[in-house]
């Protein structure tokens, strides 16, 4: 069975392309950003939220007697317009420890609502 034309092939291949990179970054996983926080009253739990939409989420923390340093990697990010939260328990409360995204970026913390 022939595909057709040479051009008709050359498309079909573009196309294939383009789904398989399509399907590539929907499983990739990667950084996301850590867009703010929310501490609880006793200062151990940390709800992050996250630029990403309806995604799988992982975090890891690294504490210092100076900072908190999370990392939040995503996977299967949908990319709509919505942003997902992650709950980490740090070893210490935060206290006056300045928190921060991997980049170094300094992140805003509120206080959770009792």
């Amino acid at each position: 069975m022939s595909l057709g034309t040479g051009m008709d092939t050359r498309m079909h291949r573009v196309v294939l392309i383009f789904v398989m990179l399509a399907l590539a970054s929907c499983s990739a996983a990667g950084a996301a950003r850590v867009m703010d926080a929310s501490v609880s009253s006793d200062g151990r739990e940390l709800m992050l939220s996250v630029d990403s939409c309806n995604a799988d989420l992982s975090a890891e923390v690294a504490e210092s007697p100076s900072q908190v340093v999370v990392t939040v990697t995503v996977r299967n990010d949908t990319s709509d317009d919505c942003a997902d939260v992650i709950v980490v328990t740090l070893d210490e409360p935060l206290g006056e420890r300045q928190l921060l995204n991997v980049t170094g970026a300094v992140v805003p913390v509120r206080t959770a609502s009792p």
